[in-house]
């Protein structure tokens, strides 16, 4: 046995000095390449020992595989084997595995014939790649030389073209799961596009078709400059140092590069500045070693497709440009870089290609629009010409396309030079997915997808859509809405003094008041859709009188859908769409009929009172609905549908005295319902419902609270969370509403369940994270009659009970609230009298609930 001959903790200790060197290696600054060949030669020297000491038990070969194959090694990377055996021979060692894992290596391991690897690689396409990049470790030497002359006849060169296929649909796979795009915020540094995986990719590509050693080779075949090679060896390197570096600070296995962890690691790559400026330095140079690989990859699996392919003649047909396309990618057999002043017309010609036919940029069209990019004087993207030039690419059905193209060459910087500054920026907000610059791209493509039928939209929005004779001035605006974003913002609140200045050098100073209201208030709609009850009138009406008019209201729709939904994935939902439909009809119905649509005066009571009567079906009577109306408040009776009111009122009959009714709807196609309580009106009620689904697991989105004249509370609560479901069944709605009422009377108390969530939740956190101070405002100058209460926290299982029973404890009564949660930070928003049915004007009082709020926040229910 091999323990017998050595001893493991020595072992042990000696493999670790040797990774504590590449350690060393690597914070004293050397490259990824160096640091991973060093650790994978102390991996080597350990098995070469281990195997010297029991070299009579096998007969087979070793084999390295994958990363270990390529002898590039990160810190906590699996060390792959292969135990090749002789036909009938001996079964590899187990004492060696034994001992590789006593030393803490994490081995991962396979024992096959050359017929069985053979027969695997054939059926398996990981295991196929996984073999390409075999590497001899000792052993029986003229066994392993047999099996890579066999492997490469017999699996790697045969059917190696739909080899190369496959492995573009798995990649195309593997980007939808980690990103889609290069410039993410958190990238997977091994699987996202432009990550190690994708060069992996090209390389098992091209040896399929070709016996090659290294890379320089493939510039001497022609696949690609020396220049390319020369930048791919570098991002490369680069790559692996980001994944050392990742592994180093963690002490384990890691590849995604999140926020948390980037300031540390920018450190080490010698940025200066604060934590945010050092990480968006980090990762600008990340996605253009990224960009670099996945361009590089592109080119050499379509060469590698393409090497020798025996295809049908055909004519290459080129426009008057010189343009063709083989279906995929856009060629041009030769660019005029010389003659710039045709070169606008090219550009939108060739933008007009990409968005109608869906194609890239072919390596050699891409190289000619980046020297054109670098080369053409200011003034050839100055002026009139130049405006229409870009307003042209805007108008195109499908100008994404061509506008990512054109970033990724240099174009838009050249168009709009202020766009350098958020080329690659970052964004340290905990929610967008992806950089400034991806972003605003991602939000035209959003736009654009609405007219497509991929938006998950309402059809009012798809009509505004169809309808709008200008969108591309909401595309101009969308282009222009992030330009004043900083590594230090968390976002562009300061006044845009750019877009008259842009405007006026593209001679579209005609377009400044439409584009210069969206961009200055491109959040407005969000902002008073998700924070604000707008229900109210003075609250629509200040909306209202920052957009001005129906016009104005439409392109300001169309640009905040797609400026939320371009945030990531997952981020726009049923609940916002439905938001931002009744915030925009709600205004609309304003610019038509003003303040009539607020009147609440005894007409308009008993014309609601006629419609409710003559609904259909109707289960109550008519003495009834008058009684239920002349009871409710005005902020009910002012926003209530007929069909609503009829089903309310047949609702609050069921109400016992002392005990609560509860009502529960599912919003279709989000994890949102709405929850309808009537009970008995007391101080606090909000907080205890508030309590009681915390300790469900549910949180809050928004709520309406309505207090009728006889003390009776019915409220709308929409509440969100993975246990709705207990909600929409029978038997767990009674369930739910016992333990309410128990709540309500005292009987019960939920500090230590909502505590306990709390508690557990906190250490389900990313080790690393930075929280803002909380921060808790009184603001008295938006309402005659109601103080509004604002809070902004890192969001918690209890945060809102805590804040709501900080409110009842205040006796401050809630009218309304809206929830709004985006990424960890949760923003909530209370309109709130005093006993006396006032405003709080005390400044004392105002001081004392304020610091009761952050000391709530920062000390949940149940903890000192």
């Amino acid at each position: 046995m091999v323990m017998a001959n050595l001893e493991a903790g020595g072992i042990r200790k000696t493999l670790d000095e040797k990774r504590e060197k590449a350690r060393v290696l690597h914070f004293n600054g050397a490259d990824g390449r160096s640091v991973c060949k060093e650790i994978s030669l102390a991996v080597d020297e350990t098995i070469f020992q281990l195997f010297e000491a029991d070299i009579d038990s096998f007969d087979g070969a070793l084999v390295a595989l994958g990363g270990y194959g390529r002898g590039l090694l990160n810190p906590f990377s699996d060390v792959d084997l292969l135990f090749l055996l002789k036909n009938g021979g001996s079964a590899p060692p187990a004492s060696i595995l034994t001992a590789l894992w006593d030393i803490g290596l994490k081995v991962g391991h396979s024992s096959r014939s050359i017929r069985d690897t053979i027969a695997v690689g054939r059926a398996d396409l990981t295991a196929r790649t996984s073999m390409v990049e075999s590497r001899f470790l000792c052993g029986n030497r003229e066994l392993y030389e047999d099996f890579h002359k066999k492997y490469l006849r017999e699996v790697i060169r045969k059917g190696s073209g739909a080899f190369i296929v496959a492995k573009k649909e798995e990649m195309e796979i593997r980007h939808a799961t980690h990103g889609e795009v290069v410039r993410l915020t958190e990238p997977d540094i091994k699987e996202s596009p432009g990550g190690l995986r994708d060069l992996h990719t090209a390389w098992w590509a091209i040896r399929s078709k070709i016996t090659i050693n290294s890379l320089s080779e493939l510039a001497e075949l022609g696949a690609v400059s020396q220049k390319a090679v020369d930048s791919v060896t570098s991002a490369h390197s680069f790559l692996l140092r980001l994944r050392n570096a990742l592994h180093f600070n963690v002490n384990k296995l890691e590849d995604v590069l999140i926020q948390p962890l980037q300031p540390a690691i920018g450190r080490g790559e010698g940025f200066e500045g604060s934590d945010n400026e050092v990480a968006a330095e980090l990762m600008k140079k990340y996605y253009s070693q990224a960009y670099v690989i996945s361009n590089f990859t592109s080119d050499v699996v379509d060469f590698a497709y393409n090497y020798k392919r025996i295809k049908f003649w055909r004519p290459i047909r080129t426009d008057r440009d010189g343009l063709f396309s083989d279906g995929e990618k856009l060629h041009a057999k030769s660019f005029p870089t010389g003659e710039y002043e045709s070169s606008l017309t090219l550009l939108l010609r060739i933008a007009g290609r990409l968005s109608k036919e869906n194609l890239s940029l072919s390596p050699n069209l891409r190289r000619s629009l980046e020297k054109l990019s670098a080369e053409a004087p200011p003034k050839l993207f100055e002026g009139k010409e130049a405006g229409q030039c870009l307003m042209g690419i805007l108008k195109l059905h499908n100008s994404a396309k061509a506008l990512e193209a054109f970033r990724d060459v240099g174009i838009i910087d050249r168009f709009i030079p202020e766009f350098i500054a958020i080329n690659g920026l970052s964004q340290f907000d905990m929610f967008h997915r992806y950089s400034t610059d991806e972003h605003t791209l991602t939000a035209i493509k959003k736009l654009e997808g609405i007219a497509a039928g991929f938006a998950p939209v309402s059809s009012l929005l798809v009509d505004i859509l169809r309808t709008q004779p200008d969108l591309e001035v909401v595309k101009l605006a969308l282009l222009l809405h992030d330009l004043g974003k900083r590594a230090e913002d968390h976002h562009a609140v300061e006044k845009d003094h750019r877009t008259p200045i842009i405007l006026k050098r593209l001679g579209l100073s005609s377009l400044g008041g439409a584009v210069g209201f969206l961009v200055r208030e491109h959040l407005l709609m969000s902002l008073v859709a998700q924070h604000h009850d707008f229900l109210r009138p003075e609250t629509l009406k200040r909306f209202c009188r920052k957009v001005r008019n129906r016009d104005r209201l439409r392109r300001l729709y169309l640009l905040t859908y797609s400026d939320i939904s371009a945030v990531g994935p997952g981020v726009w939902s049923d609940w916002k769409n439905k938001l931002l439909v009744d915030l925009y009809l709600r205004a609309e119905q304003f610019f038509i009929k003003g303040d009539a649509i607020f009147r609440s005066d005894d007409e308009q009571l008993m014309a609601l009172t006629l419609k409710v009567i003559k609904q259909p079906g109707l289960a109550v009577s008519e003495e009834e609905v008058q009684d239920f109306i002349a009871r409710a408040p005005e902020n009910y009776t002012r926003n209530a549908y007929p069909e609503r009111v009829a089903e309310d009122a047949l609702f609050a009959q069921k109400l016992e005295s002392g005990s609560v009714a509860l009502r529960f709807q599912q919003n279709p196609g989000d994890l949102t319902g709405n929850l309808t309580i009537a009970g008995t009106e007391r101080l606090g009620f909000f907080s205890v419902v508030a309590g009681a689904l915390a300790a469900e697991r549910m949180g809050i989105v928004e709520a309406q609270i309505h207090t009728f004249k006889d003390h009776m509370a019915l409220d709308t609560i929409t509440v969100h969370g993975k246990n709705l479901t207990m909600l929409s069944d029978d038997r767990s709605l009674e369930r739910f509403r016992q333990e309410l009422l128990a709540f309500l009377n005292g009987e019960k108390d939920f500090i230590d369940l909502v505590s306990g969530r709390t508690r557990y939740m906190r250490k389900e956190n990313r080790a690393g994270v930075a929280y803002t101070e909380p921060e808790a405002f009184v603001l008295n100058h938006l309402f005659e009659n109601l103080s509004v209460i604002e809070t902004r926290a890192q969001d918690r299982i209890g945060l809102l009970y805590d804040i709501t029973r900080i409110l009842a404890k205040m006796k401050l009564s809630i009218a309304s609230a809206k929830i709004y949660t985006q990424g960890p930070r949760a923003t909530n928003v209370f309109y709130v009298t005093t006993e006396n049915e006032k405003k709080i004007e005390d400044k004392e009082r105002q001081k004392e609930i304020v610091e009761a709020l952050i000391s709530a926040i920062k000390s949940p229910a149940g903890e000192d």
